[in-house]
């Protein structure tokens, strides 16, 4: 509820955030009665939003041979990161660990230096270092999965770096606890800056962990049927709508074991306003086909999620015109289609709920504005 919400929105968005920002409830009332008055649901919903951009309609679902010869896999995307490639790639090769490792370097295509920059590690037997044209970041990664060589996996973004110790800390909590995902705390970083450092304590629960690839070891198994959706934006999705379902023990250790380089340019700031960051909703709409054809549950615990996933949908696409109404009117349809009968205990969610059930579009939009 900030004023950064103002901006290039649609204009009755911004005249809601206003009022209720100073606490106009007569006319916020007014202008959400006339919102749902005069909204037409009779329209073709999902033609609606193909115009705006088309569905890449791609599964997360496939088949990956798992050949565990190493304890870790990790595996490096690569494109246009000649500044910080070489960082990146020694931070983990100078790792101190007892656990036998790969790298898996996948070059992107990669129009810059990058290549020329991976040469001095070609001869390393614990690197191997795949060459394709540009898939992206899910393309490039999936890669490296279709011939799976760890026992457990790490991603590493290219521009970011592991800590000291931390191949160690992880692999030695996941033993241990026989866990299928570790997470560990991380340092985000702007030009050896430090802008603030995240880590975890016994205390925190679970359902905490990030869903980021990155700062984690995760059980190989539990990618043999599962990849990264290709052709969408906000892929890492799959964390909090598959994998840490399919997980039978995650556990947090508070050691830090990745920095993270901020991107101004990243995802998140580059997609404002984008058309393709509707594919937010439409990911969600994948992930819930794919869970359902893995024969995960569509438990509380998911419910609450998937109402968590539809107020970031929001706010992702809250800058598209003629987006927000054709896609509440689908999540209604993935809320009686998947989520029927269940309800919230989240307060902060009732109003949603309602709407979702009602099919209200203001009282939408007051949820979640």
């Amino acid at each position: 509820m900030k004023y950064y919400f103002l901006g290039k929105r649609p204009i009755y968005l911004v005249i809601l955030k206003i009022c209720k920002l100073f606490r106009l409830r007569p006319i916020t009332q007014l202008l959400l009665y006339l919102i749902e008055h005069f909204s037409n649901k009779q329209i073709d919903s999902q033609k609606a939003l193909t115009i705006i951009c088309p569905d890449p309609k791609n599964s997360s679902l496939c088949h990956n041979e798992i050949n565990p010869k190493f304890d870790l896999q990790i595996i490096v995307p690569v494109y246009n990161v000649e500044q910080y490639i070489q960082e990146c790639i020694d931070s983990i090769l100078n790792q101190t660990t007892h656990y036998s490792y790969i790298v898996t370097i996948i070059n992107d295509g990669s129009p810059d230096n990058s290549r020329n920059i991976l040469k001095q590690y070609e001869s390393l037997d614990n690197v191997i270092i795949i060459d394709q044209e540009n898939r992206g970041f899910s393309g490039a990664r999936n890669r490296a999965l279709e011939n799976i060589y760890g026992k457990y996996l790490m991603f590493v973004d290219s521009d970011d770096k592991l800590a000291d110790g931390a191949i160690e800390a992880l692999l030695n909590a996941a033993t241990t606890m026989n866990a299928d995902i570790v997470e560990g705390g991380a340092i985000y970083f702007n030009n050896q800056k430090i802008i603030r450092r995240v880590s975890h304590t016994p205390e925190e629960h679970l359902q905490l962990l990030t869903g980021f690839p990155w700062g984690k070891v995760i059980n190989s198994e539990l990618m043999k049927k599962v990849h990264f959706p290709e052709d969408y934006w906000f892929e890492d999705t799959i964390f909090f709508f598959l994998l840490f379902d399919m997980a039978q023990n995650m556990a947090q250790i508070k050691d830090v074991v990745y920095y993270y380089r901020y991107n101004q340019q990243g995802i998140t700031s580059k997609s404002k306003g984008q058309s393709k960051s509707l594919d937010t909703f439409y990911l969600t709409e994948q992930l819930l086909k794919d869970r359902k054809a893995l024969g995960l549950p569509f438990s509380q615990n998911m419910y609450e999620k998937f109402l968590y996933q539809l107020r970031t949908n929001f706010y992702r696409t809250i800058f598209l015109k003629k987006v927000q109404l054709p896609m509440f009117l689908e999540s209604c349809r993935l809320k009686n289609e998947y989520f029927k009968g269940l309800t919230t205990t989240d307060e902060d969610m009732k109003l949603l709920e309602k709407a979702l059930i009602t099919k209200n579009y203001g009282k939408y939009l007051d949820a979640m504005i």
